[in-house]
């Protein structure tokens, strides 16, 4: 993408009040909050003080101070401080990207303080305040588990972009909007068919309501891991994001390492993380039926090996015959022949 098509989250003027001043008496720059990004509110833009071979400069400063150093987020920023010259002013444009780890800072073009300091350079107006243009907006985190995440909560593009808004509230707590990319949703789902740029896409009540977000970031190719299951299945089925429950099913064939689903193992799903509320092989295959989890539900059936084992199973399944899909019908439908033939 090309720096004219970049839309930055937080784009703005800000001014420096009494920066003469604290260059005189060498004191710390004030901190002046840029806002939340990504879903933190610690952004903050300062100047820092370097000196090189001697010489004193100065530099507009953008960083976050969330947390542990184990956050980076891949941003893009801009930085341009404001002159009385505009020719000049344009000189100390500048835009790049990079990864900001948590504490650390991105900088704007630095200024020798002699430059900073003549009053005929034109960055300081008559009460020592010097002015800075900042553009900032995050593409994507990595948090303490190393994998990067896009960052669905800030819009950063002026198309192809579909924006949801919840349509509920709960109180004090946070729920987050979300700007979900049309070509790479619509790939995947005709759920969203028809949400033109410029339109509001209201999204239904999840929960949690972390739950759009992984299973969107699944859905835009992220390998997400340590997540509650079961919620992001219903999710995917919300959104018909069927590449979303596949990646479920995966995770859930992986992690039990599948080779038996008898009525212990399912009783047992709970104690290895996942909040799965069955209590029989019967009706995990229902709910393998409704996501549409055929190899799953494969697995279930291959495991029925004695008589009793599928008596029982048969007595309970025609209970939820008509929760069955055609394909799952089929699939029990082969497995009673192979069975008794």
């Amino acid at each position: 993408m090309s720096n004219a098509e970049i839309l930055y989250t937080k784009q703005r003027v800000v001014h420096f009040e009494g920066f003469a001043r604290n260059v005189e008496n060498d004191v710390r720059f004030s901190e002046l909050p840029i806002g939340k990004l990504a879903k933190t509110e610690n952004w903050f833009i300062s100047f820092r003080k370097t000196v090189e071979n001697n010489e004193t400069s100065y530099a507009p400063c953008i960083y976050n101070r969330y947390g542990s150093e184990d956050v980076v987020h891949q941003i893009d920023v801009l930085f341009k401080l404001k002159n009385r010259n505009k020719e000049i002013e344009d000189k100390f444009l500048i835009k790049y990207s990079l990864e900001l780890k948590n504490n650390y800072c991105a900088m704007g073009r630095s200024i020798s303080v002699l430059d900073l300091m003549n009053s005929k350079s034109g960055w300081l107006d008559e009460n020592g305040t010097i002015s800075v243009e900042y553009g900032i907006r995050v593409k994507a985190l990595k948090e303490y588990n190393q994998i990067w995440r896009f960052n669905f909560y800030d819009k950063i593009s002026k198309n192809e972009i579909i924006h949801m808004e919840p349509n509920m509230s709960l109180g004090r707590f946070f729920i987050p909007r979300f700007y979900g990319h049309k070509e790479i949703l619509n790939f995947h789902t005709n759920y969203f068919d028809g949400i033109s740029d410029d339109s509001v896409f209201q999204l239904p009540r999840c929960d949690p309501v972390s739950a759009p977000d992984i299973c969107f970031q699944i859905a835009h190719g992220v390998q997400m891991k340590d997540f509650y299951l079961t919620h992001v299945i219903n999710a995917a089925d919300l959104f018909k994001l069927w590449n979303v429950a596949r990646y479920c099913e995966l995770k859930i064939i992986e992690a039990l390492e599948l080779e038996s689903v008898g009525n212990q193992t399912i009783e047992d799903l709970g104690i290895f993380g996942y909040d799965f509320a069955f209590q029989t092989a019967a009706s995990f295959y229902v709910y393998c039926s409704k996501f549409r989890m055929r190899r799953l539900a494969g697995v279930v059936l291959r495991n029925m090996n004695s008589e009793k084992e599928m008596r029982d199973f048969m007595k309970e399944i025609s209970g939820y015959a008509s929760l069955l899909s055609g394909e799952a019908i089929k699939m029990l439908v082969r497995k009673i022949f192979d069975f008794y033939t």
